[in-house]
């Protein structure tokens, strides 16, 4: 995700402050921050000795997870000044108390630009009335960020099909939606895939699934529209109406428009021979300078 984030950054500037869900877990030094953040393009990047360390969360107060920068910090980089954080309880400093899958105060209804959610709906009883406060608590015009398994590992609540997320996007009109399917034959190679839209445009009634025996994560990136919705429920392809059908059709011309670029990237040669048809490959991206393998994930 923090390849994402930087790469959206120089897309579209990150809002000075956002809302974090739950407080988040870097799991880079302030020096590997830097090193990405310089791969990912941003030019203008902090000495990494002025970089904070974490030391709210669990795991650094007990001891482990040393040294390793803090959220605050690693969003510094692309600007972000203030970050609150929305959580169940306090009980690692969040400044918004709230559990996310009840409903959401009128207080907090289209109330935050940036939303960052490091791993919510795979750990929840609910996960579709989580996603829809999400989407509930974002800015029009605002943008959602979310990491979730796609895969039986790391003990997940609730395993994901990636296109779950995007058929929910598709339907309730947001503008844009990237859905990244990341699959890691280890912890130092992954292959990246999203979808094809031009595929989905001529085929909304079939899309198989990419099957591999390996971890796999979906991260997402949604921004919202001006008449974007939160509250209505997509239908899987093959039970699909024609009505369903063509208002899938029709609410993914918004995300077909769309100019912003691949915000993730492979970051080996391609180990997934075989997709079906409907996905798109992510290759190597071309940079200066070899980017050493950063392999730990920005999740919490």
């Amino acid at each position: 995700m923090c390849e994402l984030i930087f790469h959206e950054h120089l897309y579209r500037s990150l809002p000075e402050s956002i809302l974090s869900i739950g407080k988040q877990r870097v799991n880079f030094t302030p020096e590997e921050a830097v090193k990405i953040a310089k791969y990912c393009g941003i030019k203008k990047t902090p000495n990494p000795g002025g970089l904070a360390l974490e030391t709210g969360l669990i795991t650094i107060r007990s001891g482990a997870d040393k040294n390793r920068i803090s959220d605050h910090a690693l969003l510094s980089i692309a600007g972000v000044k203030n970050i609150s954080s929305l959580d169940i309880s306090d009980y690692e400093g969040a400044e918004v108390i709230h559990d996310i899958t009840k409903p959401v105060p009128k207080s907090l209804v289209n109330a935050f630009e940036f939303v960052c959610d490091g791993g919510t709906s795979d750990n929840v009883f609910d996960p579709a009335i989580s996603q829809r406060n999400l989407a509930a608590i974002t800015k029009p015009f605002g943008r959602l960020v979310a990491t979730n398994m796609a895969s039986n590992h790391q003990t997940p609540y609730v395993i994901f099909n990636p296109v779950w997320f995007l058929d929910y996007f598709i339907v309730n009109k947001f503008i844009d939606c990237k859905v990244y399917i990341c699959v890691f034959k280890d912890m130092q190679n992954w292959n990246v895939f999203t979808y094809d839209f031009e595929y989905l445009a001529t085929n909304p009634d079939r899309l198989l699934n990419i099957e591999t025996p390996y971890r796999t994560l979906a991260i997402v990136l949604a921004e919202k529209g001006e008449d974007s919705t939160e509250n209505q429920t997509p239908t899987q392809w093959q039970y699909r109406s024609d009505a369903d059908k063509a208002i899938y059709i029709d609410n993914l011309k918004y995300i077909q428009n769309s100019t912003r670029p691949d915000l993730l990237h492979s970051n080996c040669e391609r180990f997934v021979d075989k997709t079906p048809e409907g996905y798109k490959y992510i290759p190597q991206k071309k940079a200066d300078g070899a980017l050493d393998r950063i392999t730990r994930m920005f999740v919490n």
